[in-house]
């Protein structure tokens, strides 16, 4: 689970992608907008 990081500074603690300040939660929410995963990392994730 190198991906996903939890530091008590950043978020609140709360579970982040590891390298950026975006919270799993905001990633698993994503779908529900009916976005598909490829869309969502070029969207939101692209590097």
């Amino acid at each position: 689970m190198d991906r996903i990081v939890v530091d008590p500074l950043i978020h609140f603690g709360k579970p982040c992608i590891a390298e950026t300040h975006i919270p799993v939660q905001n990633v698993l929410e994503l779908p529900n907008e009916e976005l598909s995963f490829s869309d969502i990392i070029r969207d939101y994730y692209s590097e």
